[in-house]
């Protein structure tokens, strides 16, 4: 289990995934990576967990979350490189008219 994803509830409970969690004021964080377009790619929070944002479509994208010890050095593209599989991953999606969909995978 990731710590920026404290609980799982039931839906009866507490709600499946905790957002507050990664709720944070945008200058708190230790480092913004844009992609070439100028999307978010990457997000190095204070104490080293590292937010991973791939885009799979115009409107989907998958967002792994590294802890510190997974992180490593930046590569020749600018980008934190990692070890492991993330502690934890999301797909979020939207389609107008829709609601956004995240699915904890």
């Amino acid at each position: 289990m990731c710590d920026v994803v404290p609980y799982l509830g039931s839906a009866s409970a507490e709600p499946r995934f905790n957002f507050s969690s990664l709720l944070f004021d945008m200058q708190d964080l230790t480092e913004i990576i844009l992609a070439a377009d100028g999307s978010l790619r990457q997000l190095l929070l204070p104490g080293g967990t590292l937010l991973n944002i791939v885009p799979f479509t115009s409107a989907a994208f998958t967002l792994s979350v590294f802890p510190p010890h997974q992180v490593a050095a930046k590569g020749e593209d600018g980008l934190y490189s990692f070890r492991g599989a993330p502690c934890c991953c999301l797909a979020v999606s939207y389609m107008p008219g829709t609601r956004m969909n995240v699915t904890v995978i």
